[in-house]
Protein backbone atom coordinates (compact mmCIF):
# COMPACT_ATOMS: atom_id res chain seq x y z
CA UNK A 1 0.00 0.00 0.00
CA UNK A 2 1.14 3.60 -0.84
CA UNK A 3 1.65 6.48 0.93
CA UNK A 4 -1.28 9.15 1.76
CA UNK A 5 -0.62 12.81 0.68
CA UNK A 6 0.27 13.98 3.93
CA UNK A 7 2.64 11.22 4.17
CA UNK A 8 4.24 11.74 1.05
CA UNK A 9 4.56 15.52 1.77
CA UNK A 10 6.45 14.80 4.52
CA UNK A 11 8.71 12.45 3.06
CA UNK A 12 8.96 15.52 0.27
CA UNK A 13 10.36 17.02 2.56
CA UNK A 14 12.42 14.84 4.03
CA UNK A 15 14.15 14.18 0.27
CA UNK A 16 15.11 17.94 0.41
CA UNK A 17 16.76 17.53 3.32
CA UNK A 18 18.62 15.07 2.33
CA UNK A 19 19.57 16.36 -1.32
CA UNK A 20 21.15 19.02 -0.03
CA UNK A 21 22.94 16.91 2.75
CA UNK A 22 23.86 14.90 -0.11
CA UNK A 23 25.41 17.62 -1.92
CA UNK A 24 27.01 19.30 1.03
CA UNK A 25 28.52 16.11 1.52
CA UNK A 26 29.79 15.47 -2.02
CA UNK A 27 30.98 18.85 -2.15
CA UNK A 28 33.21 18.67 0.97
CA UNK A 29 34.94 15.63 -0.91
CA UNK A 30 35.66 17.35 -4.00
CA UNK A 31 37.62 20.68 -2.10
CA UNK A 32 40.50 18.96 -1.24
CA UNK A 33 41.26 18.09 -4.63
CA UNK A 34 40.25 21.43 -6.00
CA UNK A 35 42.84 23.31 -3.17
CA UNK A 36 45.22 20.77 -4.49
CA UNK A 37 45.23 21.58 -7.89
CA UNK A 38 44.60 25.30 -7.52
CA UNK A 39 47.90 25.23 -4.93
CA UNK A 40 49.57 23.35 -7.76
CA UNK A 41 48.16 25.40 -10.43
CA UNK A 42 49.94 28.77 -8.63
CA UNK A 43 52.77 27.13 -7.51
CA UNK A 44 53.66 26.21 -11.01
CA UNK A 45 53.34 29.63 -12.35
CA UNK A 46 55.18 31.47 -10.00
CA UNK A 47 58.26 28.43 -10.12
CA UNK A 48 58.26 29.10 -13.91
CA UNK A 49 58.88 32.90 -12.58
CA UNK A 50 61.37 32.15 -10.64
CA UNK A 51 63.27 29.92 -13.34
CA UNK A 52 63.15 32.77 -15.70
CA UNK A 53 64.36 35.27 -13.69
CA UNK A 54 67.22 32.41 -12.66
CA UNK A 55 68.36 32.42 -15.91
CA UNK A 56 68.03 35.80 -16.27
CA UNK A 57 70.52 36.34 -13.49
CA UNK A 58 72.63 34.04 -14.99
CA UNK A 59 72.85 35.44 -18.64
CA UNK A 60 73.76 38.63 -16.94
CA UNK A 61 76.21 36.81 -14.52
CA UNK A 62 77.82 35.78 -17.91
CA UNK A 63 77.59 39.21 -19.72
CA UNK A 64 79.39 40.26 -16.68
CA UNK A 65 81.91 37.64 -16.61
CA UNK A 66 82.96 38.70 -20.21
CA UNK A 67 83.07 42.28 -19.62
CA UNK A 68 85.96 41.21 -16.89
CA UNK A 69 87.40 38.98 -19.44
CA UNK A 70 87.31 42.01 -22.29
CA UNK A 71 89.41 43.92 -19.72
CA UNK A 72 91.76 41.57 -18.84
CA UNK A 73 92.23 41.58 -22.73
CA UNK A 74 92.40 44.82 -23.10
CA UNK A 75 95.11 44.97 -20.54
CA UNK A 76 97.12 42.05 -22.34
CA UNK A 77 96.96 44.47 -25.55
CA UNK A 78 98.37 47.12 -23.23
CA UNK A 79 101.25 45.22 -22.03
CA UNK A 80 102.28 43.71 -25.24
CA UNK A 81 102.10 47.23 -26.68
CA UNK A 82 104.39 48.68 -24.12
CA UNK A 83 106.82 45.59 -24.53
CA UNK A 84 106.78 46.02 -27.98
CA UNK A 85 108.99 49.31 -27.43
CA UNK A 86 111.34 47.04 -25.78
CA UNK A 87 112.20 44.26 -27.49
CA UNK A 88 116.08 44.12 -28.68
CA UNK A 89 115.49 41.62 -31.38
CA UNK A 90 113.17 40.96 -34.59
CA UNK A 91 112.04 37.79 -33.26
CA UNK A 92 110.64 39.24 -30.49
CA UNK A 93 109.28 42.15 -32.29
CA UNK A 94 107.32 39.50 -34.41
CA UNK A 95 106.14 37.51 -31.42
CA UNK A 96 105.01 40.84 -29.55
CA UNK A 97 102.90 41.65 -32.66
CA UNK A 98 101.51 38.03 -32.74
CA UNK A 99 100.21 37.97 -29.42
CA UNK A 100 98.83 41.73 -30.03
CA UNK A 101 96.96 40.71 -32.81
CA UNK A 102 95.68 37.56 -31.37
CA UNK A 103 94.90 39.05 -28.11
CA UNK A 104 92.91 42.15 -30.53
CA UNK A 105 91.40 38.48 -32.41
CA UNK A 106 90.09 37.70 -29.02
CA UNK A 107 88.73 40.96 -28.47
CA UNK A 108 86.47 41.39 -31.33
CA UNK A 109 85.07 38.07 -30.56
CA UNK A 110 84.51 38.81 -27.12
CA UNK A 111 82.85 42.01 -27.93
CA UNK A 112 80.75 40.10 -30.56
CA UNK A 113 79.65 37.61 -28.03
CA UNK A 114 78.67 40.36 -25.42
CA UNK A 115 76.74 42.58 -28.35
CA UNK A 116 74.60 39.23 -29.06
CA UNK A 117 74.24 38.18 -25.07
CA UNK A 118 73.25 41.67 -24.53
CA UNK A 119 70.64 41.45 -27.11
CA UNK A 120 69.51 38.43 -26.23
CA UNK A 121 68.84 39.84 -22.55
CA UNK A 122 66.78 42.70 -23.89
CA UNK A 123 64.52 40.78 -26.06
CA UNK A 124 63.93 38.24 -23.24
CA UNK A 125 63.58 40.56 -20.79
CA UNK A 126 60.98 42.07 -22.85
CA UNK A 127 59.59 39.12 -23.34
CA UNK A 128 59.42 37.72 -19.60
CA UNK A 129 58.05 41.33 -18.22
CA UNK A 130 55.00 40.46 -20.87
CA UNK A 131 54.41 37.27 -19.46
CA UNK A 132 54.56 38.31 -15.71
CA UNK A 133 51.65 41.13 -16.57
CA UNK A 134 50.10 38.84 -18.01
CA UNK A 135 49.78 36.30 -15.39
CA UNK A 136 50.01 38.67 -12.59
CA UNK A 137 46.45 39.24 -12.15
CA UNK A 138 45.92 35.51 -13.03
CA UNK A 139 47.84 34.34 -9.96
CA UNK A 140 45.98 36.86 -7.29
CA UNK A 141 42.59 35.75 -9.20
CA UNK A 142 43.92 32.22 -8.58
CA UNK A 143 44.97 32.93 -4.62
CA UNK A 144 41.67 34.13 -4.02
CA UNK A 145 40.12 31.43 -5.43
CA UNK A 146 41.76 29.25 -2.93
CA UNK A 147 41.03 31.09 -0.02
CA UNK A 148 37.08 31.14 -1.19
CA UNK A 149 38.10 27.31 -1.34
CA UNK A 150 39.77 26.82 1.67
CA UNK A 151 37.02 29.38 3.85
CA UNK A 152 34.07 26.85 1.87
CA UNK A 153 36.07 23.69 3.45
CA UNK A 154 35.91 25.12 6.86
CA UNK A 155 32.15 25.99 6.57
CA UNK A 156 30.48 22.94 4.97
CA UNK A 157 30.88 20.46 7.97
CA UNK A 158 28.64 23.28 9.40
CA UNK A 159 26.17 23.43 7.57
CA UNK A 160 26.18 19.99 7.06
CA UNK A 161 25.54 19.63 11.31
CA UNK A 162 22.75 21.66 10.36
CA UNK A 163 21.07 20.05 7.69
CA UNK A 164 21.61 17.04 9.96
CA UNK A 165 19.60 18.55 12.34
CA UNK A 166 16.89 19.48 10.22
CA UNK A 167 17.02 16.16 9.01
CA UNK A 168 16.84 14.87 12.17
CA UNK A 169 13.13 17.04 13.04
CA UNK A 170 11.74 15.95 9.97
CA UNK A 171 12.07 12.54 10.36
CA UNK A 172 10.02 12.15 13.45
CA UNK A 173 7.05 13.93 11.66
CA UNK A 174 7.01 10.78 9.04
CA UNK A 175 5.25 7.95 9.82
CA UNK A 176 7.65 5.15 11.20
CA UNK A 177 6.82 2.48 8.81
CA UNK A 178 6.96 5.04 5.66
CA UNK A 179 10.52 6.32 6.81
CA UNK A 180 11.87 3.14 6.72
CA UNK A 181 10.85 2.00 3.49
CA UNK A 182 11.87 5.76 1.92
CA UNK A 183 15.42 5.10 3.43
CA UNK A 184 15.74 1.25 2.26
CA UNK A 185 14.94 2.88 -1.32
CA UNK A 186 17.26 5.59 -0.18
CA UNK A 187 20.03 3.19 0.65
CA UNK A 188 19.64 1.00 -2.07
CA UNK A 189 19.03 3.40 -5.19
CA UNK A 190 20.67 6.52 -3.67
CA UNK A 191 18.51 10.17 -4.30
CA UNK A 192 15.99 10.62 -5.36
CA UNK A 193 14.46 7.94 -3.53
CA UNK A 194 10.82 9.54 -4.55
CA UNK A 195 9.93 10.23 -7.95
CA UNK A 196 7.35 12.25 -9.47
CA UNK A 197 6.40 10.18 -12.65
CA UNK A 198 7.15 12.23 -15.58
CA UNK A 199 4.34 12.77 -18.61
CA UNK A 200 4.90 12.64 -22.26
CA UNK A 201 2.95 13.68 -25.08
CA UNK A 202 3.96 10.84 -28.35
CA UNK A 203 1.41 12.56 -31.15
CA UNK A 204 -2.39 11.93 -29.64
CA UNK A 205 -1.13 9.36 -26.94
CA UNK A 206 -0.15 10.11 -23.24
CA UNK A 207 3.03 8.09 -21.78
CA UNK A 208 3.98 7.94 -18.44
CA UNK A 209 7.57 7.22 -16.85
CA UNK A 210 9.23 6.99 -14.20
CA UNK A 211 11.24 10.29 -12.91
CA UNK A 212 14.70 7.74 -11.14
CA UNK A 213 14.75 4.99 -13.63
CA UNK A 214 12.59 6.42 -16.52
CA UNK A 215 11.32 3.33 -17.18
CA UNK A 216 7.25 3.19 -18.88
CA UNK A 217 4.81 3.50 -15.82
CA UNK A 218 1.80 1.40 -16.61
CA UNK A 219 -1.62 2.66 -16.87
CA UNK A 220 -3.16 0.45 -14.50
CA UNK A 221 -0.52 1.45 -11.89
CA UNK A 222 -1.56 5.31 -12.66
CA UNK A 223 -5.52 4.46 -12.55
CA UNK A 224 -5.06 3.20 -9.36
CA UNK A 225 -2.96 5.95 -7.78
CA UNK A 226 -5.30 8.38 -9.16
CA UNK A 227 -8.57 6.37 -7.47
CA UNK A 228 -6.80 5.84 -3.91
CA UNK A 229 -5.03 8.89 -4.39
CA UNK A 230 -2.09 7.17 -2.55
CA UNK A 231 2.15 6.61 -3.70
CA UNK A 232 2.96 3.89 -6.31
CA UNK A 233 6.15 2.08 -6.86
CA UNK A 234 8.16 1.91 -9.90
CA UNK A 235 7.89 -1.71 -11.21
CA UNK A 236 11.00 -1.25 -12.39
CA UNK A 237 13.50 0.22 -9.69
CA UNK A 238 11.34 0.08 -6.94
CA UNK A 239 11.20 3.60 -5.97
CA UNK A 240 8.58 5.60 -4.82
CA UNK A 241 6.01 7.38 -7.24
CA UNK A 242 3.89 9.79 -7.33
CA UNK A 243 2.27 12.59 -9.72
CA UNK A 244 0.52 15.55 -9.64
CA UNK A 245 -3.08 16.09 -10.85
CA UNK A 246 -2.47 19.24 -12.79
CA UNK A 247 -0.20 16.71 -14.57
CA UNK A 248 -3.04 14.34 -15.79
Amino acid sequence: MGFDNETLSRILELQEVDKVLFSFKERLKKIPEEIENKRKEISEIENKIKKEEGEIRNMEKEIRSLYLDLQEIEDKIKKFSADLMKVKTNEEYRACLTEIESAKNRKREIEDEILEKEETLEERKKIFERFKNMVRDKIEMEKENLKKLEKEREEIPVKIKQAEDLRKRRAILVDKNALEEYERILKGRGLPAVCEILVQNEKEERKFFCGGCNSQVPFLTLDEMMRTQRTSKCHYCGRILYIKRESI
